[in-house]
């Protein structure tokens, strides 16, 4: 009986020790457990092939379940779970993630040096295609395909990508501008 009191949890074997109540509780519930234990193996149901087995799956998660719980629990000295608390929220801007953007793009290219009748054109070309993309019932992908002129992505219906704000190409790279929903063509 000692080996199950001290197999228990600390709070248990504290109730335990503080009355006879609980460690009656225990002795009798353990009879409970015994009984039919004792009758099966007296019909050698544990000789059984498929009890065996889980016999043996049991005895090795069991193992399996201390070995862990051991190798996890941290080493004397380590600190305690206030100063933990403490170094993270000293440290609270070095653990935070940025935000991430969630982009669907259709590309034009136009070069820093390309004159303003170009310019004009690739953003009434921007204009024309945020509009489209508005409208009841359109297809973003279908319109990414036959409009991006990105070679990589175009063929997939847009640059799709879920990037932090310092990310860079084929997703914008003016982060600036992408506060909430923004369904407004944007230089980069």
């Amino acid at each position: 009986m000692r080996r199950i009191i001290d197999a228990q949890p600390p709070e248990v074997r504290k109730q335990i020790a503080g009355g006879v109540t609980e460690l009656d509780r225990l002795v009798r519930s353990e009879l409970v457990r015994q009984s039919p234990l004792i009758e099966a193996r007296s019909k050698s149901w544990d000789k059984k092939p498929e009890v065996a087995f889980a016999i043996e799956r049991a005895n090795e998660q069991a193992l399996l379940q201390m070995y862990v719980s051991d190798v996890a629990r941290p080493p004397s000295g380590h600190r305690s779970e206030d100063e933990v608390k403490k170094a993270y929220e000293a440290n609270r801007r070095a653990f935070a993630v940025p935000g991430r953007y969630n982009l669907a793009q259709i590309f034009f290219a136009v070069r820093d040096s390309a004159d303003k009748q170009a310019v004009a054109a690739a953003d009434r070309k921007a204009v024309e295609l945020a509009a489209k993309a508005r409208s009841k019932g359109a297809d973003f992908a279908q319109l990414a395909k036959e409009n991006s002129e990105h070679k990589d992505t175009a063929p997939k219906g847009s640059a799709r990508c879920d990037r932090r704000p310092d990310a860079s190409a084929p997703c914008a790279r003016d982060r600036a501008q992408l506060r909430g929903s923004n369904d407004q063509p944007l230089a980069t």
